[in-house]
């Protein structure tokens, strides 16, 4: 599906439906489509992942998120995985 898609447009929406698409329970699979998405060179693709994760809600996430926050080489980018890893600190803290 998102290999296939032929635009970024199309790859943005199939990140956003892996995300709907996942299970509660974390996903080996579900996590290392995200994994990919984080090393690829359009940062608008791994802005998109970040803003899936959280929809997905894992804390598996964090890890990724922190490496992505401190070394991605995009700062939009980076800043993206901070505030999302900063509503994830302040989710738990809720719950």
């Amino acid at each position: 599906m998102f290999i296939e898609a032929e635009n970024d447009r199309q790859k943005i929406q199939n990140i956003y439906y892996a995300a709907i698409a996942s299970p509660q329970k974390y996903s080996q699979e579900i996590f290392n489509f995200f994994e990919t998405v984080f090393s690829l060179e359009n940062a608008d693709l791994r802005s998109a992942a970040i803003l899936a994760t959280g929809y997905i809600g894992w804390s598996e996430f964090e890890e990724i998120l922190q490496q992505v926050q401190l070394n991605d080489p995009n700062s939009r980018v980076r800043n993206d995985a901070h505030i999302m890893l900063d509503g994830m600190k302040k989710q738990e803290r809720l719950n």
